[in-house]
This record gives structure tokens, sequence and C-alpha cells, in this order.
């Protein structure tokens, strides 16, 4: 049976993701408080679906400097450690300018969660590492869409997933089985 709603009714979030774009040029004016920002990301990360409801999908937001100190030192340290001192030089000035935003959402996976779900459910065990991948991807597109309906730019990263998916974990004192997937910079 077709469904009656009108097209009228999803134009909000069909708006929301026409909007959403990387965008690089971000300022730190503030549109929603901290507080805000991390209400509305911690509901949608929560809201956001997961294989067998195992919500293995983690965050932790950056605002401050706590956001600057995560762009200026923590992922140029990685980064250059692990892609070396060339590829540094070629990343800084754009490491530079995220350090720019008013802030940071970082999506981990949560290994412990993951290998609960497995033993939980042992006939689709070998699943769900590539479902939290799924997931992970739903809560940052979920996110990403909330935050430009708000008036925020974004940008998604993968500066330090890609190089060293345990660091940031490490160095925000964050339980050491989150993995770290993505970095969403956003900003006015």
């Amino acid at each position: 049976m077709a469904s009656t709603t009108s097209a009228a009714t999803h134009a909000p979030l069909l708006a929301a993701i026409q909007a959403r774009r990387s965008i690089y040029a971000q300022g730190k004016r503030q549109i929603l408080t901290d507080e805000a920002v991390t209400s509305l990301v911690k509901a949608i990360v929560k809201d956001s679906p997961s294989a067998f409801n195992s919500q293995s999908s983690r965050v932790a937001i950056l605002f401050g400097k706590q956001h600057e100190k995560y762009w200026n030192e923590y992922a140029p340290e990685i980064y250059g450690k692990v892609a070396g001192p060339e590829a540094l030089a070629k990343q800084q000035k754009r490491l530079e300018a995220f350090a720019g935003a008013t802030g940071t959402v970082l999506f981990f996976e949560d290994d412990a969660s993951l290998e609960a779900s497995a033993k939980r459910n042992p006939g689709v065990a070998s699943q769900f590492s590539p479902w939290s991948l799924q997931s992970s991807g739903i809560a940052q597109g979920n996110v990403w869409n909330a935050l430009t309906a708000a008036g925020y730019g974004a940008n998604l990263q993968h500066v330090i997933p890609s190089t060293s998916p345990l660091a940031a974990a490490e160095l925000l004192k964050l339980p050491a089985t989150w993995r770290i997937h993505a970095e969403l910079v956003f900003g006015s």
C-alpha cells in the first residue's frame, strides 16, 4: 500500500541532506551552545541504527582549547610519526585550518561492545566488524546533516584514523577499546 504522506512532510530532512557539503573555511562563531551541540550529537548517535542493536558507536566532542590542541598538537604528532615529516609538511596548513573551526566530533567504534555482541550472536560473529563500519557511517552522516541543519559548515576527516586508530583514545584518556573512525570538523 502506498504511503499517503506528502513529499512536503519530508522536505526538512531532504533539505538538510541536500545542503550538506564539505565546508573547509570555517570560523569559531558559536551557533549553538557547546551543551546543545553535545546533547544533539549524543542523541543522534544513540538513535542511529546498529546491527542487532549493538550500539557500538561512541563520540567525543571537542571544543575550545581541547579542539585546538587536537589539530595543532595531537594530529600533527601522530600523522608525522606514521606518514613522515614530508607528508606532514604537505598537510600542516590543512590541520591548522581545522583548528580554526568551532569544534570536532570524533567518531569511535567500541571493540568491547562489538566483542560482546559477537559472543551473544555466534552465528554472525564475523559480521559485527563490517556492520560497525556501516553503523558508524550512518551516525556520521546523521550528525553531519543535523549540524548542517543547525547552520554549521562541516567536513569529515580521517587524519588520525588513517594513521593510528587507537592513538586518539590514548591521547584523550578514553577507553582503550575505542577505535577512532572519523573526525567531523564543524564551524560557522
